[in-house]
Protein backbone atom coordinates (compact mmCIF):
# COMPACT_ATOMS: atom_id res chain seq x y z
CA UNK A 1 0.00 0.00 0.00
CA UNK A 2 2.78 2.45 0.94
CA UNK A 3 4.60 1.63 -2.31
CA UNK A 4 1.46 2.31 -4.31
CA UNK A 5 0.91 5.69 -2.57
CA UNK A 6 4.56 6.60 -3.11
CA UNK A 7 4.20 5.79 -6.80
CA UNK A 8 1.03 7.90 -7.08
CA UNK A 9 2.62 10.89 -5.33
CA UNK A 10 5.73 10.58 -7.49
CA UNK A 11 3.60 10.49 -10.63
CA UNK A 12 1.59 13.55 -9.55
CA UNK A 13 4.75 15.48 -8.64
CA UNK A 14 6.26 14.64 -12.03
CA UNK A 15 3.07 15.82 -13.79
CA UNK A 16 3.07 19.08 -11.83
CA UNK A 17 6.68 19.76 -12.77
CA UNK A 18 6.08 18.84 -16.41
CA UNK A 19 3.65 21.70 -16.93
CA UNK A 20 5.23 25.04 -16.05
CA UNK A 21 2.97 27.57 -14.40
CA UNK A 22 1.84 30.32 -16.69
CA UNK A 23 2.66 33.84 -15.66
CA UNK A 24 -0.54 35.66 -14.64
CA UNK A 25 -0.03 38.18 -17.40
CA UNK A 26 2.46 38.38 -20.23
CA UNK A 27 4.25 41.68 -20.67
CA UNK A 28 3.14 44.00 -23.42
CA UNK A 29 5.31 43.81 -26.54
CA UNK A 30 6.54 47.33 -25.85
CA UNK A 31 9.29 48.46 -23.48
CA UNK A 32 9.87 51.76 -21.72
CA UNK A 33 13.16 53.47 -20.95
CA UNK A 34 14.15 55.39 -17.83
CA UNK A 35 16.94 57.90 -18.36
CA UNK A 36 18.76 60.55 -16.34
CA UNK A 37 17.51 59.02 -13.08
CA UNK A 38 18.84 60.94 -10.06
CA UNK A 39 18.14 61.23 -6.35
CA UNK A 40 19.51 64.28 -4.56
CA UNK A 41 19.04 64.41 -0.78
CA UNK A 42 19.49 67.19 1.74
CA UNK A 43 22.51 66.87 4.01
CA UNK A 44 20.32 65.87 6.96
CA UNK A 45 18.44 63.29 4.80
CA UNK A 46 15.12 65.02 5.62
CA UNK A 47 14.22 65.46 1.93
CA UNK A 48 15.16 63.77 -1.33
CA UNK A 49 14.30 64.97 -4.81
CA UNK A 50 13.94 62.33 -7.51
CA UNK A 51 14.07 63.17 -11.21
CA UNK A 52 14.12 61.18 -14.44
CA UNK A 53 13.02 61.03 -18.06
CA UNK A 54 10.57 58.33 -19.14
CA UNK A 55 10.29 57.23 -22.75
CA UNK A 56 7.57 54.95 -24.09
CA UNK A 57 8.67 55.36 -27.71
CA UNK A 58 12.16 56.22 -28.99
CA UNK A 59 10.58 58.28 -31.80
CA UNK A 60 8.90 60.61 -29.28
CA UNK A 61 10.69 62.95 -26.87
CA UNK A 62 10.85 61.51 -23.32
CA UNK A 63 8.76 63.11 -20.57
CA UNK A 64 10.36 64.69 -17.49
CA UNK A 65 9.26 63.72 -14.00
CA UNK A 66 10.41 65.01 -10.63
CA UNK A 67 9.10 64.96 -7.07
CA UNK A 68 10.33 65.44 -3.51
CA UNK A 69 9.98 62.94 -0.66
CA UNK A 70 10.17 63.93 2.99
CA UNK A 71 11.47 61.65 5.73
CA UNK A 72 8.72 59.76 7.56
CA UNK A 73 8.30 57.06 10.16
CA UNK A 74 11.71 57.72 11.69
CA UNK A 75 13.45 56.84 8.41
CA UNK A 76 15.60 59.12 6.27
CA UNK A 77 13.89 60.39 3.11
CA UNK A 78 15.83 58.04 0.82
CA UNK A 79 14.35 55.06 2.74
CA UNK A 80 10.79 56.42 2.75
CA UNK A 81 8.28 54.62 0.52
CA UNK A 82 5.91 56.65 -1.65
CA UNK A 83 2.89 56.06 -3.85
CA UNK A 84 0.61 57.73 -6.38
CA UNK A 85 2.91 60.72 -6.85
CA UNK A 86 2.01 62.67 -9.96
CA UNK A 87 4.71 63.95 -12.31
CA UNK A 88 4.07 67.73 -12.48
CA UNK A 89 5.30 68.12 -16.08
CA UNK A 90 3.77 64.83 -17.26
CA UNK A 91 0.44 64.40 -15.43
CA UNK A 92 -0.36 61.16 -17.29
CA UNK A 93 2.29 59.49 -15.11
CA UNK A 94 2.18 58.55 -11.46
CA UNK A 95 5.03 56.93 -9.56
CA UNK A 96 5.22 54.46 -6.70
CA UNK A 97 8.50 53.66 -5.02
CA UNK A 98 10.05 51.77 -2.20
CA UNK A 99 13.41 51.23 -0.58
CA UNK A 100 14.74 47.77 0.19
CA UNK A 101 17.12 46.85 3.03
CA UNK A 102 19.48 45.45 0.38
CA UNK A 103 20.10 49.14 -0.38
CA UNK A 104 18.20 49.81 -3.57
CA UNK A 105 15.06 51.68 -4.58
CA UNK A 106 12.38 50.49 -6.96
CA UNK A 107 10.16 52.71 -9.07
CA UNK A 108 6.87 51.76 -10.65
CA UNK A 109 6.03 54.28 -13.36
CA UNK A 110 2.35 54.19 -14.32
CA UNK A 111 0.75 55.78 -17.38
CA UNK A 112 -2.78 56.22 -16.05
CA UNK A 113 -4.23 57.24 -19.43
CA UNK A 114 -3.00 54.10 -21.18
CA UNK A 115 -3.40 51.74 -18.21
CA UNK A 116 0.23 50.56 -18.42
CA UNK A 117 3.14 50.38 -15.99
CA UNK A 118 6.82 49.52 -15.91
CA UNK A 119 9.32 48.73 -13.15
CA UNK A 120 12.80 50.17 -12.62
CA UNK A 121 15.39 50.06 -9.83
CA UNK A 122 18.69 51.59 -8.77
CA UNK A 123 21.22 50.88 -6.04
CA UNK A 124 21.82 53.48 -3.35
CA UNK A 125 25.52 53.45 -4.22
CA UNK A 126 24.69 54.48 -7.80
CA UNK A 127 22.32 57.24 -6.67
CA UNK A 128 24.56 58.63 -3.94
CA UNK A 129 25.33 62.38 -4.07
CA UNK A 130 22.91 63.00 -6.94
CA UNK A 131 24.73 60.81 -9.43
CA UNK A 132 22.86 59.91 -12.61
CA UNK A 133 22.10 56.20 -13.05
CA UNK A 134 22.70 54.44 -16.36
CA UNK A 135 19.62 54.28 -18.62
CA UNK A 136 17.35 51.26 -18.15
CA UNK A 137 14.78 49.53 -20.33
CA UNK A 138 11.95 47.50 -18.86
CA UNK A 139 8.96 45.44 -19.96
CA UNK A 140 5.51 47.02 -19.77
CA UNK A 141 2.47 45.50 -18.05
CA UNK A 142 -1.24 46.29 -17.87
CA UNK A 143 -2.33 48.38 -14.91
CA UNK A 144 -3.80 47.42 -12.60
CA UNK A 145 -2.14 44.03 -12.67
CA UNK A 146 -4.89 41.45 -12.16
CA UNK A 147 -4.66 39.15 -9.17
CA UNK A 148 -4.50 35.37 -9.56
CA UNK A 149 -8.12 35.18 -8.42
CA UNK A 150 -9.18 37.67 -11.12
CA UNK A 151 -7.26 35.70 -13.77
CA UNK A 152 -8.95 32.47 -12.67
CA UNK A 153 -12.37 34.18 -12.83
CA UNK A 154 -11.64 35.45 -16.36
CA UNK A 155 -10.65 31.93 -17.46
CA UNK A 156 -13.77 30.45 -15.83
CA UNK A 157 -16.02 33.04 -17.50
CA UNK A 158 -14.44 32.29 -20.88
CA UNK A 159 -15.01 28.55 -20.39
CA UNK A 160 -18.68 29.16 -19.52
CA UNK A 161 -19.09 31.40 -22.57
CA UNK A 162 -17.46 28.81 -24.85
CA UNK A 163 -19.73 26.05 -23.47
CA UNK A 164 -22.83 28.23 -23.97
CA UNK A 165 -21.82 28.89 -27.58
CA UNK A 166 -21.21 25.16 -28.14
CA UNK A 167 -24.69 24.36 -26.77
CA UNK A 168 -26.28 26.85 -29.21
CA UNK A 169 -24.61 25.16 -32.19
Amino acid sequence: MATRLGFIFSFLAFQALSFPAESPQPPSPETWSLMSFRRACSEDQAKCTYSFLISEDPAIAPRYCNFTIEAAGGLPAYQTDFSALECPDAPEYTVNGGWDEQKFVTLTVINQQRGLLSFFSARDSDLWAGNEVNPQTSDVFNHPIPTKREMMQIAEDKTKKDKAEDNKA
